[in-house]
């Protein structure tokens, strides 16, 4: 599924049902197959920037209470969340 955010950007959710004996059985072992990077600062200023001020949750809570996702002094996007 192609999904378009408030901001604009675009980005993919994927699902993959795999069969058991497939399915990985450890933290590292998903780590190995699954991963999220950001552009390369260097090399593409304007997309890194780009993604961190629109997909970047930033510091809220106690660190920025004046931030905008906080309401009624909690995070609205449930941050930090526990893996």
């Amino acid at each position: 599924m192609i999904e378009f955010q408030k901001c604009g950007l675009t980005h993919a959710h994927i699902f993959i049902i795999l069969a058991q004996k497939q399915k990985p059985q450890t933290v590292t072992k998903y780590d190995a197959l699954i991963s999220a990077e950001i552009s390369d600062k260097d090399s593409d200023l304007l997309t890194f920037d780009t993604v961190q001020r629109s997909m970047m949750h930033r510091l809220c809570g106690t660190f920025m209470p004046n931030a905008l996702c906080m309401k009624n002094e909690k995070c609205s996007k449930r941050y930090p969340q526990s893996f």
